[in-house]
């Protein structure tokens, strides 16, 4: 059963270069976990709560461990601060995708 990671955040606008080493980084190893980004980009308004987030990106893995084996990856831990540093806030989620019918 896939997995979808969401990440959402603000990022200070003082370290674009930082975030930008991350994202590179970050696009490998997703891939060679067999992620597929589904969505990404900025805009975001909200549906509810209280918090409101400037980007994010929806990646989907093929199952959980896959999604496991992405985040404790050495090469992803590596380069975690750096999407730390400039972000104001961010959220990490992960949710199982039901199928439902047979279709996905």
């Amino acid at each position: 059963m896939s997995v979808m990671v969401v990440v959402q955040g603000n990022p200070d606008p003082t370290k674009a270069e930082t975030l930008q080493r991350y994202q590179q980084a970050a696009r490998t190893v997703i891939a060679k976990h067999g992620g597929e980004v589904l969505a990404r980009g900025g805009g975001l308004g909200k549906l509810h709560g209280s918090r409101e987030y400037q980007v994010g990106i929806v990646v989907r893995f093929p199952d959980k461990a896959a999604a496991e084996a992405w985040y404790s990856d050495p090469d992803y831990q590596a380069v975690l601060p750096c999407a730390m540093r400039p972000m104001r806030t961010w959220t990490l989620r992960c949710t199982r995708n039901e199928r439902q019918g047979g279709k996905r």
